[in-house]
């Protein structure tokens, strides 16, 4: 039928000859080559009865077909809002792959505006930053579209504006880390400030955070609570927190904890900020800041137990036995400024036996013992270590527990087993 329509010199058969064949509903892959060479033979003599044609073909999925692209975009060359209907249906091709997708999505947007349609240009040029089209031309068409945006309606020059700020954002991926952070940033505020957005606005913040995982999180923070305040800062962080996979954005979300314990302290949210930096810790022993905060909101027998686990989890992540004891001695210090000489005592003795010595941590063992009244806390480390240390330490510390012992509450007894 195709073949017959094309040979008759009445051009008009040839355009119903085509409408005929996609009335029938067939496949039209199946069909490509002959479609093609109908709508080609009927735009060299009726190109605005092809153009017509084509417009249909492009409605019905023609343009997934890449023989049939080819002539559809011949047609379409002198019709650029037919052509870029054309390349936006040929993007969503499933053979299509992201480097060409992101080149037809760069090139309906630089038709759309070519059309006055601003928006859609906008909307155009997001996609094919995100696909990491060319960065020269995204910038160019992003400089020219925002140049136009000043002709949009007003309902629709907010949306016009936050669809460029992303694009600026995805061609600033191509860029380098800081540029990705300030235009991931600026698409926050611009979402946040023209269509009060906040999650999508957190989502953009989240992203700059995530481009720098050290220095990020607190940033993030601060910018949260500039826009929400810090008691919903504290919230969104902590929802931010929840929605990180196992493995994903390794070890950000012991930082971001941190930080959301660090705002919660500065804003007086003390139980809130035991409660993220305890687990902060959690996520990552090595948390300072986390620790930090910890120590400083700890009050009353919650904190106590609070400063207990922390310093466990630590001590018990600690590379090497100065870690254990630095862990245990800072546990130690911490507990007996509060007077809970008893939890003290107990870190003390872990200090103590991590690395025995006659410094600090052994001072620190004497007095906390003494203040206990606990003298055989002190006497069975001193044993303990002797037991399980170097032959060369082993008397030194046994004089010194049975020296010790004769103060203590068992001490004949004490002795008699030392010696």
């Amino acid at each position: 039928m195709l073949d017959r329509a094309v040979s008759t010199p009445d051009r008009s058969q040839a355009a119903a000859a085509i409408r005929s064949v996609l009335a029938r509903g067939i496949p039209l892959r199946s069909l490509a080559p002959a479609l093609g060479k109908s709508l080609s033979a009927l735009a060299d003599t009726d190109r605005a009865q092809a153009q017509r044609v084509g417009r249909l073909l492009v409605e019905l999925g023609g343009a997934s077909d890449e023989t049939l692209y080819g002539c559809l975009s011949s047609v379409a060359a002198d019709d650029s809002t037919m052509a870029r209907q054309l390349r936006v249906r040929r993007a969503a091709g499933a053979d299509v792959t992201p480097k060409r997708r992101g080149q037809l999505m760069l090139e309906a947007a630089q038709l759309a505006l070519e059309t006055g349609a601003i928006a859609e240009a906008a909307s155009h040029l997001r996609q094919a930053a995100s696909l990491a089209a060319d960065l020269d031309q995204i910038v160019e068409a992003s400089t020219a579209i925002r140049e136009a945006v000043e002709d949009v309606p007003e309902e629709q020059r907010s949306d016009c504006l936050i669809e460029l700020a992303h694009a600026d954002a995805w061609a600033a991926e191509q860029q380098d880390t800081r540029s990705a952070v300030t235009a991931w940033r600026r698409l926050a505020a611009t979402r946040w400030d023209l269509a009060s957005d906040r999650i999508g606005a957190e989502a953009a913040f989240f992203i700059a955070c995530s481009q720098e995982p050290d220095l990020g999180p607190f940033r993030y923070a601060a910018d949260l609570v500039d826009r929400a305040g810090a008691a919903d800062a504290v919230e969104m962080i902590a929802r931010r927190t929840e929605t990180l996979e196992q493995g994903e954005h390794e070890g950000l979300k012991g930082r971001l904890q941190a930080a959301a314990g660090w705002v919660a302290a500065q804003h007086g949210m003390f139980d809130r900020a035991l409660d993220l930096s305890i687990a902060a810790i959690r996520s990552n022993p090595f948390q300072t800041d986390a620790v930090a905060v910890v120590e400083r909101v700890a009050d009353g027998e919650e904190g106590i137990e609070a400063l207990n686990l922390v310093y466990d989890i630590i001590a018990s992540s600690a590379l090497g036995k100065f870690g254990v004891r630095a862990a245990h001695y800072r546990a130690a210090r911490q507990l007996e400024q509060r007077g809970a000489h008893a939890d003290a005592l107990r870190h003390a003795v872990s200090a103590f036996e991590a690395v025995p010595s006659e410094g600090a941590c052994h001072a620190l063992l004497l007095r906390l013992a003494s203040r206990c009244d606990d003298d055989d806390a002190a006497v069975r480390s001193m044993a303990n270590v002797a037991s399980s240390g170097a032959p060369e330490s082993r008397l030194t510390w046994l004089k010194r527990a049975a020296e010790l012992a004769t103060t203590s509450s068992h001490g004949r007894e004490l002795r008699f087993d030392l010696f």
